[in-house]
């Protein structure tokens, strides 16, 4: 959710300084939407990187792209007879977005507390990663109001806002017309149910999930859903689809 994950309050403050786009959980997106989102963020100058947090490579990726940034200030600094000191970054994203795993890798070790929820990095504070690199890990920010009511069904749909915030059968209904419309047969691949206008429903009494009382467990099913999207089992999804076309 490259759009939906952009906290425009948070840019007002740093768009004058020098700002990497990390794209995180890139093993979890649409390949071909990632690649046009990179190429968005090229066409506004700006750099951005899509990486899976939890693998080696990933440090090798970011420390580069953080020297490429950085590269025109330690030029200037370097004519001024400056020596290069180490980069200060600031860590700032949404909630439940890959921070902290992220940086855990860049560090080599569990630094920051990592969760499957929102909410579970609760302070600032500085990390050493080594002699070119430090960061500053924050708590993920939300803005207090969305713009656009599918940006609130995105952050929903990924866990960036817990599950309590909206009605899960509605985030669940949005996902599922989402995925009919864009990544057809995907849910039928998963649960063999065919697609149907209210397969909710559907699925719910093929798979009879119902409640003690014996009615259709409408939670239960939306959840088993939301889950199978978050963690992968549903194939690479990317909500926010980019209109570079």
């Amino acid at each position: 959710i490259p759009k939906s994950s952009f906290n425009p309050e948070v840019y007002k403050k740093f768009q004058n300084k020098p700002i990497l786009y990390v794209l995180t959980k890139n093993d979890k997106a649409d390949p071909k939407q990632t690649i046009k989102w990179i190429k968005y963020y090229q066409q506004t100058n700006a750099l951005a990187i899509a990486v899976n947090s939890k693998t080696s490579n990933a440090k090798t990726e970011v420390m580069k792209a953080v020297l490429k940034v950085m590269e025109p200030k330690r030029k200037k600094d370097a004519l001024k007879g400056i020596r290069p000191k180490a980069i200060k970054a600031m860590v700032v994203g949404i909630p439940n977005v890959g921070k902290s795993t992220l940086i855990n890798n860049l560090a080599g070790k569990k630094i920051a507390s990592v969760g499957d929820k929102p909410g579970v990095t609760k302070s600032q504070q500085w990390i050493k990663l080594n002699k070119d690199l430090e960061l500053l890990d924050t708590p993920g920010v939300l803005w207090p109001k969305f713009e656009e009511p599918e940006v609130g069904f995105h952050l929903a749909i990924t866990g960036a806002i817990k599950d309590n915030i909206l009605q899960i059968e509605d985030v669940c209904n949005y996902a599922i017309k989402f995925l009919i419309k864009h990544y057809p047969n995907t849910l039928f691949n998963r649960y063999e149910v065919e697609e149907t206008d209210d397969y909710l429903t559907t699925l719910a009494k093929t798979k009879k999930l119902y409640t003690n009382t014996k009615e259709i467990d409408f939670s239960k099913t939306s959840f088993m859903i939301l889950n199978d999207l978050r963690n992968g089992a549903l194939g690479q999804i990317t909500l926010d689809w980019c209109k570079d076309e």
